[in-house]
């Protein structure tokens, strides 16, 4: 699945391409806005039950109200993958989602502005009797030259096409990872597929984290 980068050439971008994966990333801003509303509304009752009751599990019919609704959400057009367990008073959901961002590389050396880009998130939700907690990690990154490139060079280029592709780098498991560039093979037919490298990032917690970041889609 992941092959060292030998092709760099560089490749011509169309206007409407480029316009393509800007529209992508202001329909996945929007997106954003509202699911981070949802997800307060959702955890809010359980929060406030354990300000009122630390010591006590949350029912589980609560918890397996949040689970439910959180799972049929209406913000979920730009979710790539959710699993959930419910077992009474223990559960956890994991959901994976396209998000809006910028990239600051986290390196003394770099004088560039922040980069428009979306990027994938990993978001987990894991209860187990009073305790109750909510985290999530970035995956990966795309700029926005990537994912024109894509629009530009791949014939099926619907919302679905193009986010189980971005989801591809997302399940990757960075054990099998090694420094320099990569290849993720997204059209096995034709052998096009995903170029970038492993790079660290600042995190919205302003810590350096390494993510696979996506420079380029190439048709061959």
């Amino acid at each position: 699945m992941i092959e060292l980068d030998r092709n760099s050439a560089p490749v011509s971008i169309s206007t409407e391409a480029r316009g393509r994966a800007r529209d992508l990333r202001r329909r996945v801003e929007r997106e954003d806005e509202a699911y981070l509303s949802t997800i307060h509304q959702l955890i809010e009752p359980v929060l406030q039950r354990l300000r009122r009751y630390p010591r006590r599990n949350l029912r589980p019919e609560m918890i397996a109200g949040l689970i439910e609704r959180w799972r049929f959400m209406d913000c979920r057009d730009f979710r790539t993958h959710i699993e959930a367990r419910l077992e009474r008073t223990r559960a956890s959901l994991s959901e994976r989602r396209v998000v809006a961002g910028k990239m600051r590389l986290a390196d003394p050396s770099w004088q560039g502005d922040d980069e428009l880009d979306l990027g994938i998130s990993e978001f987990a939700v894991l209860v187990e009797g009073n305790r109750f907690r909510v985290r999530s990690r970035i995956c990966c990154a795309f700029s926005l030259h990537a994912l024109a490139r894509r629009y530009q060079r791949h014939p099926d280029c619907d919302d679905a096409a193009v986010l189980h592709d971005m989801d591809l780098v997302a399940r990757v498991d960075q054990a099998q990872l090694t420094p320099g560039g990569f290849k993720i093979v997204t059209d096995a037919r034709h052998g096009g597929g995903w170029r970038g490298r492993v790079v660290r990032i600042t995190d919205g917690d302003g810590e350096p984290v390494p993510v696979l970041s996506i420079r380029a889609w190439l048709d061959s």
